[in-house]
């Protein structure tokens, strides 16, 4: 019993190390954001990343008249007082990131307001792993809500 006890402590300990080295790793790492061609990148896998194609249809007011480039100020606004850190800002470009409070994950955040669309872009994507157990989307819905109020 002694022994399996050490070696699920040992085990365990491997994990943490391995998640709070990922956790620095995803801290340097330099990432491909921005707008291509006048769009956000979509995202290469649902698994760590949430875009806002995939919610077109579900979220009407992203699309609404009622939409403009104000919609930018209230989201930094907004994200910042959820703790995100403003990286760039230009002209309807808005570049995030967010890091987790454990193991310091970052995460990018980027919005896009299209005003020949009237149309409010976002993607949230994960710099490491392969799952981000629905944070990306989360974070969106969240801002979404409080800037839509």
């Amino acid at each position: 019993m002694k022994k399996f006890i050490i070696v699920i402590s040992l085990v365990l300990m491997a994990l943490l190390l391995r998640f709070y080295f990922l956790g620095k790793e995803s801290q340097k790492m330099t990432v491909d954001t921005g707008l291509r061609d006048g769009v956000l990148r979509t995202c290469e896998s649902e698994d760590h990343c949430f875009h806002s194609d995939q919610v077109k249809d579900e979220i009407d007011w992203i699309t609404s008249e009622h939409i403009n480039e104000e919609i930018l100020d209230e989201i930094v606004k907004e994200g910042e007082a959820m703790g995100w850190k403003l990286v760039k800002k230009e002209g309807p470009y808005l570049h995030f990131t967010a890091k987790s409070k454990i193991f310091g994950f970052v995460d990018d955040i980027e919005f896009h307001y299209h005003e020949e669309m009237g149309e409010l872009h976002f993607r949230s994507e994960s710099r490491v792993g392969k799952s981000d157990l629905g944070a990306n989307e989360a974070r969106i819905r969240k801002i979404l809500e409080k800037v839509s109020q």
